[in-house]
């Protein structure tokens, strides 16, 4: 392992890396929060059923918010999408640096944005703008995924000392798959609205194999793999 991971700081010194645990703790509870904030929107104020409403009005109430719950559904699993490529690049990082904890600060940026264009697209889902903000906010949180991970993941860093060569690429290549997708999304939103994400299956498709690939490789161990080792 190279030196500048293991060797310890002089005294009076900054080191140049640092553990990811807060990094991990904090991006954590930012997704869980965005992921909260989204339910504010839902509220039974909407209802107007009356003081003694019949089945069929609550049913219409219902209904009448539809648009509201799909967003809000969508919006939701989009977070758990993001959270869950969060996770599974952060299992091999070992170090982390100003640049990567400064990439994340903008990843972060813009998942606590999603419930407002989320709100955005609940209430202006008729105009262009309505339809293109949240697959636009979806892109811009993959793209930085994508260049944060780059830049992780390079083998001149060290910063995922425990990968190999071909997982590196196949995970790369897995990023950047997933940026081109989040692009075209938010190009077809224009048009389509919401039901540009469902375009997104395809990357999970391709993320499957990639992973079940990424298996087969030897070597690849994960932090919670190697402490177990310890």
């Amino acid at each position: 392992m190279p030196d500048d991971l293991t060797k310890a700081p002089k005294a009076g010194d900054l080191p140049k890396t640092l553990s990811p645990r807060r990094l991990e703790a904090y991006s954590d509870g930012v997704f869980a929060i965005a992921a909260t904030l989204l339910v504010l929107d839902l509220s039974i104020s909407e209802f107007h059923v009356g003081s003694n409403p019949s089945d069929a009005a609550v049913w219409k109430a219902l209904f009448d918010i539809s648009d509201k719950l799909v967003s809000f559904v969508i919006s939701f699993l989009i977070l758990g999408v993001l959270w869950g490529i969060h996770v599974r690049q952060f299992e091999f990082v070992e170090r982390v640096d100003q640049v990567v904890l400064t990439l994340n600060t903008f990843r972060l940026l813009g998942v606590v944005l999603v419930p407002f264009t989320t709100t955005v697209t609940d209430n202006f889902s008729g105009t262009v703008p309505g339809r293109f903000l949240l697959p636009l906010n979806f892109f811009l949180i993959v793209a930085v995924s994508l260049w944060q991970w780059w830049y992780i993941s390079s083998s001149a860093r060290s910063l995922t000392p425990n990968i190999s060569d071909r997982y590196r690429r196949i995970s790369r290549r897995n990023a950047l798959v997933a940026a081109i997708m989040a692009g075209i999304i938010a190009i077809a939103s224009i048009w389509i609205g919401s039901f540009a994400f469902l375009l997104f299956l395809l990357n999970n498709v391709v993320d499957v194999l990639d992973r079940r690939e990424a298996k087969k490789e030897p070597g690849r161990r994960t932090r919670a793999e190697r402490r177990g080792e310890a």
